[in-house]
């Protein structure tokens, strides 16, 4: 059972007041108990006593108030002393519901779940089934009628048969979310800023939320990525839509503790002229976890704490015009990121800039598809690119790389473990490279290629290692013992 937060306010020399809860920025009103336990309703308005306070529970969010006393009266707005945001207030549901074992013929818009989980209410309901759609896509429709608790109608045939795929069905909210993000926007006076924390819930949402300047969305107090499986513990995004973000970031925003599921892209940063945090967030099955387009100036990019889980594309991938600061992104997990030549990170195209670029403590694994890449770097403008403190595990497609470096100029590679790849580091018209303190475990993960590299300089190499051409300097490792001489290779 969840427990209700006591809302205590004071009006001056308003014994006897009526005060209107409504939810912020809505005139919903909210739903008001006598006790903690949410048993008792109460009315609302409701009634100030003789020392002019009010005193009931009211579950997580933020408030706005209306004061009346006699023929005065006023209002209060956004009165938030809570951890979490309800966005029921506003219309949004999320209930939604996921299963693993649906089952659908080509041509038919029958959907069949032996777990008997469909309700009469499913019917006007969003409904996602994985790989049902044209060319295996997801087929994305809505609940047209309920044929029983194992078996709905819905509004689009499939173009695929399927069987134990992932059925997600639930609410569309993106209109309510979307209206909620414009109202804690305006409350918080006009964009200069606050925290939105979210209910946990599992949101299903159609198209594009668009967040603007000055806006922290956080999930529940607790919430940790590594809980990524278990999408009740925390606010939960569903997007199935093609091309179209679950979050749109137009600058200054932080996103903390959410999770982010379906087969549309996560974050997308876009014309940027400040700086873009996300901590602590979960992306799984997604076309691409966070990816950034934008023709001006980014600030800062910091990515942390996070875990990229079975994407069809790019990770994380920046491709902007100009980053003015720093780009950071350590502590995160990429694992087992699909289709031809996806990639971890993929920083390309930013033009102009001198800002460090620091990718540290990550954790890439099982990236086995052709020509994969866990780190690639392609721009002629970082010059200040440090990789350190990694470990990438199985990284052995068909022509993959673990790094590669295209167009840098200082960078850095030390600490990092490579465990069974393809290809350690692959370099290409690069300058000023260094590598040391790396360690190098099985597979061919010893493979250092260089292409068109100038003053690169390797050290603590394992002897027998393929080094291409374009190294200037190395020192090598020799049936274990080190060789104190430097060999030149030009």
């Amino acid at each position: 059972m969840r427990l209700m937060k006591a809302l205590n306010a004071v009006f001056p020399d308003s014994p006897g007041a009526t005060v209107a809860i409504n939810y912020t920025g809505t005139t919903t009103p909210a739903s008001l108990f006598a006790d903690a336990l949410g048993a008792t309703p109460v009315p609302n308005p409701v009634g100030t006593d003789a020392n002019a306070r009010i005193h009931v529970y009211v579950m997580d969010g933020i408030y706005d108030m209306r004061v009346v006393f006699g023929t005065t009266s006023y209002a209060v707005i956004g009165v938030e002393h809570f951890k979490s945001f309800d966005l029921r207030g506003f219309g949004a549901r999320g209930d939604t519901q996921i299963v693993t074992d649906g089952a659908m013929s080509g041509g038919s818009a029958i959907l069949t779940s032996a777990s008997g989980q469909f309700a009469p209410g499913d019917v006007g309901k969003a409904v996602a089934v994985v790989g049902a759609g044209a060319a295996g896509a997801t087929l994305l429709t809505t609940v047209a009628s309920r044929l029983s608790a194992t078996q709905v109608g819905l509004s689009a045939s499939a173009s695929n048969t399927v069987s134990g795929a992932t059925v997600e069905w639930g609410t569309d909210d993106t209109a309510a979310i979307q209206s909620a993000l414009n109202a804690f926007n305006s409350a918080a006076n006009t964009g200069s800023g606050g925290t939105l924390p979210l209910s946990p819930g599992i949101y299903f949402v159609t198209a594009s939320l668009q967040v603007y300047r000055h806006i922290k969305i956080a999930g529940p107090q607790g919430f940790r990525a590594e809980q990524w499986q278990d999408s009740g513990r925390g606010a939960t995004f569903v997007n199935h839509t093609p091309n179209a973000p679950t979050f749109i970031l137009h600058g200054q925003q932080e996103l903390n503790g959410l999770n982010f599921e379906g087969s549309g892209r996560g974050a997308y940063v876009q014309f940027v002229n400040n700086t873009i945090a996300v901590r602590n967030c979960a992306f799984r099955g997604r076309d691409h976890g966070i990816y950034a387009n934008s023709p001006g100036s980014v600030y800062d990019i910091l990515i942390s704490d996070s875990i990229f889980a079975s994407q069809s594309a790019d990770c994380i991938q920046l491709n902007t015009t100009q980053v003015d600061s720093l780009v950071a992104i350590e502590r995160c997990w990429f694992r087992k990121v699909g289709g031809y030549r996806g990639r971890g990170i993929n920083i390309q195209n930013l033009n102009g800039g001198y800002a460090p670029l620091v990718i540290r403590d990550c954790l890439f694994d099982n990236l086995t598809m052709a020509n994969a890449q866990g780190v690639a770097i392609s721009t002629a403008a970082s010059q200040a690119v440090v990789i350190e403190g990694n470990h990438f595990e199985s990284i052995n497609g068909t022509g993959s790389d673990t790094i590669f470096l295209g167009g840098t100029t200082g960078a850095q590679i030390t600490g990092n473990h490579f465990l069974n790849c393809n290809q350690g580091v692959r370099i290409g018209s690069s300058a000023k490279t260094f590598l040391a303190g790396n360690y190098w475990q099985a597979g061919r993960s010893t493979l250092i290629f260089n292409s068109d590299a100038r003053d690169t300089l390797a050290f603590g190499i394992p002897a027998g290692t393929n080094i291409g051409t374009g190294l200037d300097y190395a020192l090598y490792f020799d049936n274990g013992s080190l060789r104190t001489d430097f060999t030149s290779r030009r």
